[in-house]
């Protein structure tokens, strides 16, 4: 993953992210931050203004998917895939 730049002000927010990589990560790192309010039927983001700049620690965020021990459908398996995204894993061995 590569480092990125989010600012979100009271109706918008803007990336700010230096390449390709961490404009797709933000998306992400705004989703895990967007909540419902029920009474008023909206979607917010608590403590706006915000700005997030984040960047891995390491190079690689992988996770290993032991096939040979724990059978896993193939069904099952393209769900998780496409939940990887989602926690800013990089790696699937």
């Amino acid at each position: 993953m590569s480092p990125i730049a989010l600012t979100c002000l009271q109706r918008e927010c803007h990336d700010q992210s230096s390449n390709s990589l961490g404009r797709v990560a933000w998306p992400a790192s705004l989703s895990q931050l967007i909540i419902f309010n029920f009474a008023e039927k909206v979607y917010v983001i608590p403590g706006v203004p915000l700005a997030i700049k984040d960047a891995p620690r390491f190079p690689h965020r992988g996770i290993l998917v032991d096939s040979a021990r724990h059978f896993q459908s193939l069904s099952s398996l393209r769900s998780f895939v496409d939940t990887l995204t989602y926690a800013k894993f990089n790696v699937l061995h």
